[in-house]
Parts: structure tokens; sequence; C-alpha cells
């Protein structure tokens, strides 16, 4: 499959504009899906949108749970500090994705991937090649990286150690060394001592 050739058709499925108030409490949305509609926060959970109506919700520590016109909302995102690893909840399951600069793999469900570029966003399975191209190129960057962190730190902690080993030895043998001299110059004079008594 060529690059280009998933600008073929009609890849532009999610073409959207939104404006919104400094305090994001009214938005305004157009898209070409949607149409145009509008929503307003009426406090810190609930908000009214003109096309899909009251909602309230909760989140916390990545779980959403709530209420919108009568259906029940519920899904999670959690992610590795990196954000390249994402386990996602919804009411279809638990599924997994990478992501990249450029959009998300999602490894159980392909085609519900995503591929941004230019302003441009592809969603289905024309993002799944792009997608998993740089995925693959972020996974093998975030891995390399480790490798090359982890190598680092143990040779580092290696050094120290040596290090450590080293002058602990030489410590020793200082020690052992002014010893024994104390202990045979004790002897001598212990020794002339009892030659004198003879």
């Amino acid at each position: 499959m060529k690059f280009l050739d998933i600008f073929k058709g009609k890849p532009l499925k999610r073409i959207e504009a939104q404006v919104h108030s400094d305090e994001s409490k009214i938005r305004v949305r157009a898209s070409r899906t949607s149409g145009i509609n509008a929503s307003l926060k009426l406090s810190g959970n609930v908000t009214y949108n003109t096309k899909h109506g009251l909602r309230a919700s909760k989140t916390f520590n990545g779980l959403t749970i709530g209420v919108q016109n009568g259906t029940s909302i519920l899904r999670g995102r959690w992610s590795t500090k990196n954000k390249l690893i994402n386990l996602n909840l919804a009411k279809s399951g638990l599924s997994v994705s990478i992501s990249s600069k450029f959009g998300t793999l999602n490894l159980k469900n392909p085609n519900r991937s995503s591929f941004k570029f230019g302003g441009i966003q592809i969603r289905g399975k024309k993002a799944v090649g792009p997608a998993t191209i740089f995925a693959l190129m972020t996974t093998l960057y975030v891995v390399v990286k480790w490798v090359l962190h982890f190598t680092y730190a143990h040779i580092k902690l290696l050094v120290f150690i040596t290090r450590y080993i080293l002058v602990l030895s030489y410590n020793f043998i200082f020690l052992l060394y002014v010893f024994l001299e104390d202990a045979f110059v004790l002897f001598n004079e212990k020794k002339t001592r009892n030659q004198d008594d003879l």
C-alpha cells in the first residue's frame, strides 16, 4: 500500500472546528458528521449539549462514570509514565493501544486506530498502516533509550562498586602493613630485651 493511498476516497471523516469561551464553559462545535452543536458547562461535573442532552460524569484515577440522557457512561484510560502504552476501558471491554506523536495504534481493534499528520486526521482501516509504522518507531526509540539508560546506570554502579572495593582493599592492606610493622618492631624489641637479660 502506497503512503498516499490513505488519502484516496473519503479519509477525512473527522473534520471539525471548535470555538470556546476563555473559561471553556461554552463550546460551539461544527463537524462534517455531527453538524453544529453547542455545550454549556453548568457545574464541575454537569454539562448540557444541544445534541446529546444533559450529562453528569465524574472522573477519578483515569476512570469516568456517569449518565447521559438515561444512558450510562463507563470509560477509562490508564497510561504508562511516558504515555507509550495505554489501557483503555469502554463498554465493549478492555483494549491496549500504543501512542506516538502522530496517532494511536489500537492492538485489539486496529480499525479504531488514528493517524494525524499536517493537521489532517484519519481513522479506521486507512490509519492502521501509518499508525503501525510510527508506533513501532516510537516503541523502538523508547526501548533503545531505556536499554542505554539501564546500561549506563549499571556501568556507573559497577564503577562505583569497583572503586569502593579498591579503596577498601587499599585501606585494609595499609592497616595490615602498619600492624605487621608494629608487631615486627615489638617482636625485635622483646627479642633484644631477652638477649640483654641473658
